[in-house]
């Protein structure tokens, strides 16, 4: 990869609902070292000031230090950390991806008012995702999953 070539990373689970031209495109134009989501706006979270690495978009080499420092200390970064979101908290300052593309990512427990029938979120949210419980494979019925759930 070049330097500073552009990244995206996309956990297995969210489901894409519509246009994700806009994330390839933040990705590609950021002036930030680390976009991902906050916490606060994920009601299945129930934390707020957190960080949620279901979508996540960086710089060739910005987060090399972070990688090398965790490779290096593998056993010690697994011991004393929760989840990979808990060990970014303590190293980075991300740019948050809702303030830059508001509306395109919802949470699922978001759609609750929607009902089952929904097959997508609202005309601005192009991604689904599923923080915590429940993932994609166990809400097979609803229509959201049905429509868009490959």
């Amino acid at each position: 990869l070049e330097a500073a070539a552009p990244l995206l990373y996309l956990d297995l689970d969210p489901v894409v609902c519509g246009d994700v031209a806009p994330l390839a495109s933040l990705a590609s134009n950021a002036s930030a070292a680390f976009i991902t989501l906050r916490t606060d706006e994920l009601a299945n979270e129930r934390r707020s000031h957190g960080i949620n690495t279901s979508i996540m978009a960086w710089r060739h080499g910005a987060l090399s230090p972070i990688y090398d420092f965790a490779a290096a200390h593998f056993g010690a970064v697994e011991a004393t950390t929760y989840k990979m979101d808990h060990f970014m908290e303590l190293l980075v300052e991300p740019v948050f991806l809702q303030d830059l593309w508001p509306g395109g990512v919802v949470d699922f427990h978001a759609l609750g008012a929607l009902g089952a029938g929904a097959s997508t979120p609202s005309s601005a949210a192009s991604i689904v995702i599923f923080p915590l419980k429940p993932k994609p494979h166990e809400v097979p019925g609803h229509e959201l999953i049905k429509a868009h759930w490959v």
